[in-house]
């Protein structure tokens, strides 16, 4: 059974989202491209969030089994995300 659990801290700064796309990449490596594609997208939507609205550093986790990925990212903001509803013309509102 492959398992497999690394994290990784990042500044809250815009070159992060890349650098936390990048590391996760690396923890999945040979996997399906269809499959991390999306993980990276993902992680991208992730990061740039953080980054966005916490204001603070964030850690990225990836946990990796031979069932499944899970992909988080933590951070030192305050609130929890919250979905909402956006208009056609919204600039944002369509992440994860």
């Amino acid at each position: 059974m492959r398992m497999m659990k690394e994290s990784r801290e990042f500044p809250g700064l815009a070159q992060s989202v890349r650098a936390a796309r990048t590391f996760v990449l690396e923890c999945v490596s040979g996997i399906e491209p269809s499959s991390s594609d999306a993980i990276a997208l993902m992680t991208s939507e992730l990061a740039a969030n953080s980054v966005l609205h916490a204001a603070s550093s964030f850690v990225v986790s990836v946990e990796l089994t031979d069932a499944e990925i899970r992909v988080s990212v933590t951070d030192e903001g305050e609130g929890r995300p919250e979905p909402r509803d956006s208009g056609p013309g919204d600039q944002s509102g369509r992440g994860l």
